[in-house]
């Protein structure tokens, strides 16, 4: 096999985390939710597919060699973090939540290709910050739901936003160009860039420079 694909998944709740090391351990109470923690090597690259329902969790997903991740959350509070590059370059990076507050940290690192977040009744806090190693793409599409996006001043970023019977908010730090909000490192041509289009259905967008 050229990839190892790992999948995980349960009926009940559960808890995750993720270490650099091959583990696995699963708890179950009486009286509390099952826990799960999930630590995973970094021999050769890889597919993640995260499938959960309604639980809280937490992962670090900073320096795996992922080549294409799913994240899948049915509901709950979840909080994802690439706290250092992503060795190898990632495909394809996909995100679908239902009503889920989300937060994924560090999103540069991931050294993403494209991205598609989609969501219903969800919170999705979403930061580009760390190394943008190459161009990437992110479309994001929910409704009725909240969705802020945090941009590093210093990566060039070009955002498009629309919103149906919702509100946009964007911060300091952008100009608005050709239908787009751009922010300096953009208008001074710097490369690569980070290219994001959200939609948003009776809900709000806020964007932030970081």
């Amino acid at each position: 096999m050229d990839h190892y694909r790992p999948a995980v998944i349960l009926d009940s709740d559960f808890k995750y985390s993720t270490r650099s090391l091959i583990s696995w351990s699963v708890t179950f109470g009486i009286n509390q939710p099952a826990r799960l923690e999930l630590a995973i090597g970094k021999a050769r690259p890889f597919d993640l597919v995260f499938e959960v329902g309604a639980n809280e969790g937490s992962a670090d997903l900073g320096g795996l060699p992922i080549t294409r991740l799913s994240l899948k959350h049915g509901a709950g509070k979840q909080s994802i973090n690439f706290s250092s590059p992503n060795p190898q370059a990632m495909d394809q990076l996909t995100v679908t939540a239902g009503a889920t507050d989300l937060e994924i940290r560090n999103l540069a690192n991931a050294s993403f290709a494209e991205m598609f977040a989609e969501g219903g009744a969800a919170t999705f806090r979403l930061d580009f910050s760390g190394t943008l190693a190459r161009d990437a793409a992110v479309r994001v599409t929910t409704g009725m739901a909240a969705v802020e996006l945090n941009v590093p001043a210093t990566t060039s970023a070009t955002i498009t936003t629309e919103t149906t019977l919702g509100s946009a908010e964007v911060g300091d730090g952008f100009m608005k160009k050709g239908g787009a909000f751009c922010n300096e490192a953009a208008l001074a041509g710097k490369t690569p860039t980070l290219t994001i289009r959200a939609s948003v259905a009776m809900g709000s967008i806020r964007l932030r420079a970081v």
